[in-house]
């Protein structure tokens, strides 16, 4: 769910120009292909932590500075909020050029919506963003229907490789891509994860039945090995390249 908000200006309640600009999107495009969430590892990426530690005046390499500990690279993005915004925002803008580059991750991009999010500490935490394809199926349709899940399967996996197999994609799929539970699983008092996991295992991609469990905001269950029950389903290209 895309959540669009107003905003005050003064006492009056402005309805954001950015919420009609959408809605067009949608009367002209259709439904969007992709729904897509980025998340800043600002921890983790050893290009921004070797920047912040230079303006700090720390005696690092591009190497040692990934052997800092979590509170020291902490302190590094709370002392510079402005560089890991503008590094979060550049790598966004090389990662837009990569998706509507030749190679075509997901297809290609006819047009793209984003918006971003802040943690409490002022840096960019996330970018949820919507893409619109062309020649994706249309649900409109029985051919459509029928095309999805093959469709869904070319771009989308919950695979975990196995050791050797790919072990920079087996590294993220492991840390980045399992979802944890936290307290917003239980959001509203709900008793169970509001995000449906563990997902239950399937041997196909399928139209959501009445027979499957889970939210009724999912409307396809995506093709599942026993073991990959916690994994949160993506784009291998995308992946390693964000």
């Amino acid at each position: 769910m895309l959540w669009i908000y107003a905003y005050h200006e003064g006492n009056n309640c402005v309805l954001a120009k950015t919420k009609f600009d959408l809605l067009a999107m949608f009367r002209t495009l259709g439904p969007p292909t992709f729904f897509i969430t980025l998340t800043a590892d600002d921890m983790n990426w050893p290009d921004l932590l070797y920047v912040l530690a230079k303006r700090a005046e720390m005696n690092v390499t591009s190497e040692s500075v990934c052997s800092l500990t979590s509170q020291q690279k902490r302190e590094l993005l709370c002392s510079d909020p402005i560089t890991t915004a503008r590094h979060f925002s550049q790598r966004f803008n090389k990662f837009i050029a990569y998706l509507k580059g030749p190679s075509k991750p997901v297809g290609e991009i006819v047009d793209y919506f984003w918006r971003v999010e802040f943690q409490l500490r002022g840096s960019p935490h996330n970018i949820h963003s919507l893409w619109w394809v062309k020649g994706a199926p249309d649900l409109q349709t029985v051919e459509g229907l029928r095309e999805v899940p093959g469709f869904i399967d070319q771009y989308i996996s919950t695979k975990i490789p196995e050791e050797g197999e790919d072990d920079e994609l087996r590294e993220l799929v492991m840390r980045p891509q399992g979802h944890k539970h936290t307290h917003t699983c239980q959001k509203d008092g709900r008793h169970g994860c509001r995000f449906d996991y563990p997902k239950q295992p399937s041997p196909v991609t399928h139209l959501k039945t009445h027979a499957d469990g889970g939210s009724k905001a999912r409307f396809y269950i995506i093709k599942r090995e026993i073991g990959a029950e916690m994994v949160n389903p993506y784009n291998r290209h995308l992946l390693c390249a964000w």
